[in-house]
């Protein structure tokens, strides 16, 4: 038998590993309380994703206590409820065998685990008191505060890719006037209590929420739970951005230094520029994805054929429902005499260029790892992800509603992109006063300090020689 395209071969496969193709159902309900669900289902046992999307993010923090929903969300799915007992984010991840997902974004908060169809009635009563019960002690910020700080010293001067990313999207996508992704440390250690609690009590609550199920389950038994569990719960208070806009810096350029990593290797500098990336629904997004697929086509066929090293950076970064406002393009210098700015003047005329010439049919990357999440997927890649990845359908399907993601409106679009649309496109997101840069160069760490040696009282040295002495036995060493 002769295969003619690789997704021939994959529906081959797919029906070989995982038997007949069964077909999802998607129901759709409100509670009283103003609890939104989304039920994905599939036939059959297997592992059910349960997710709770919260309609609250870094952009709701209050002034002067910027972080303070990153640390609901450390304390969230850790602290104490019920039978559960308060846990390390390590043993949590355990207890799931890492089928977990906990992240604060700018405008969400998401709470997700995965578990085998027979678990599904034990996490809904979870997360219900999760909603209602949970009461945060002190040993519980003891706990996260030190892991929150180690996050924001990694993002902040630790990783360099990790540095260059969050600087540049801060710059081009700023939160309020004194605050930034993450938090401000000095917000974050002044967070009591009683700031935690209360925030929670306001506003982690069935109205703010979505429910999302997908995977293996059965649908009326999952109903008639979710009412069980969620339909007493009060509504709360709707999250306001309370804080000023901060000034976006498009056009402009940082430079910034870290530290050489203790571990692994890291290119002499890294450079990224980070653009706003069209709404999804405006008559942008579709030349732009095509776009996107173009350059992350060109840099898979490179690996592929080993034209570049494995670990060569990908060009672009784009997450379009984890973070849909903005993307990056990347590059990784290899060679550090240039200076700061002649390396994103290059990186920016690359960048046009590559745009401007991109073709309309070149789309695997698109098809392969946008579509899913964008819910334009085909019918048989969607029925895989179900089955493979639940968890990743859960969000895609949460975010779509929270982004008001018209999908039929992007699959039609997407058929009727042509050059035209692409070089404009290119002109309106890539232009070379429309993306934040910033480079960051590695340094040398500072030496370590001697460790103090005392000698023993009995054999110390003579005031004469004090000085001559080296303690650390470098010199007799050398």
């Amino acid at each position: 038998m002769i295969l003619r395209n690789a997704k021939t071969l994959l529906l081959l496969v797919l029906a070989l590993l995982c038997g007949p193709a069964v077909r999802s159902d998607e129901t759709r309900f409100e509670l009283e309380n103003g609890l939104e669900v989304i039920l994905h289902s599939r036939p059959g046992v297997g592992k059910v994703a349960i997710m709770l999307l919260y309609d609250i993010g870094e952009l709701h923090d209050p002034r002067g206590k910027s972080g303070l929903s990153h640390m609901v969300e450390h304390l969230y799915m850790t602290s104490a409820v019920g039978e559960t007992e308060a846990r390390t984010h390590e043993q949590l991840l355990e207890a799931y065998r890492g089928q977990v997902k906990v992240k604060t974004g700018r405008d969400y908060t998401v709470f997700s685990v995965t578990v085998e169809t027979d678990g599904l009635q034990k996490e809904l009563s979870d997360f219900a008191a999760r909603m209602t019960k949970l009461d945060f002690l002190p040993g519980d910020l003891e706990r996260e505060l030190p892991r929150l700080r180690a996050e924001l010293d990694n993002m902040y001067g630790g990783d360099p890719s990790l540095t260059a990313t969050v600087s540049s999207s801060g710059a081009a996508l700023p939160l309020g006037k004194g605050a930034r992704r993450g938090g401000q440390m000095a917000d974050v250690e002044k967070i009591s209590l009683v700031d935690v609690r209360e925030w929670h009590r306001r506003h982690y609550k069935a109205n703010n929420a979505t429910l999302v199920l997908a995977g293996a389950f059965d649908l009326e038994l999952a109903e008639s739970l979710i009412v069980t569990y969620f339909k007493d719960i009060k509504p709360g208070v709707r999250p306001e951005v309370t804080s000023e806009p901060g000034e976006s810096r498009l056009g402009g350029m940082d430079s910034l230094s870290t530290f050489r990593p203790l571990e692994g290797w890291a290119p002499p500098a890294t450079a990224k520029i980070a653009y706003r990336a069209p709404d999804p629904n405006s008559k942008l997004y579709a030349p732009f994805l095509v776009i996107l697929s173009n350059m992350m086509d060109k840099h898979q066929l490179a690996l592929r054929t080993r034209r570049i090293h494995a670990k060569t950076s990908p060009p672009v970064t784009f997450m379009p429902i984890d973070l849909p406002e903005l993307f990056w393009i990347n590059r990784a210098v290899l060679d550090p005499r240039p200076g700061d700015e002649e390396i994103i003047q290059s990186l920016r005329e690359k960048t046009i260029s590559q745009a401007e010439k991109s073709a309309t049919k070149s789309r695997r990357y698109l098809n392969q790892s946008f579509a899913p999440l964008l819910g334009i997927a085909d019918e048989w890649q969607t029925e895989m992800e179900l089955k493979m990845s639940p968890q990743n359908v859960a969000f895609g399907v949460g975010r779509r509603k929270q982004l008001g993601i018209n999908t039929d409106k992007l699959r039609s679009a997407l058929k009727k992109v042509k050059k035209k649309h692409i070089r404009s496109c290119a002109k309106k997101v890539f232009g070379e006063k429309l993306g934040a840069a910033v480079v960051v160069r590695l340094q040398d760490r500072p030496p370590e300090p001697p460790p103090e040696v005392s000698l023993p009282e009995e054999a110390s040295a003579p005031e004469s020689q004090s000085e001559e002495v080296d303690p650390t036995g470098a010199e007799e060493e050398g």
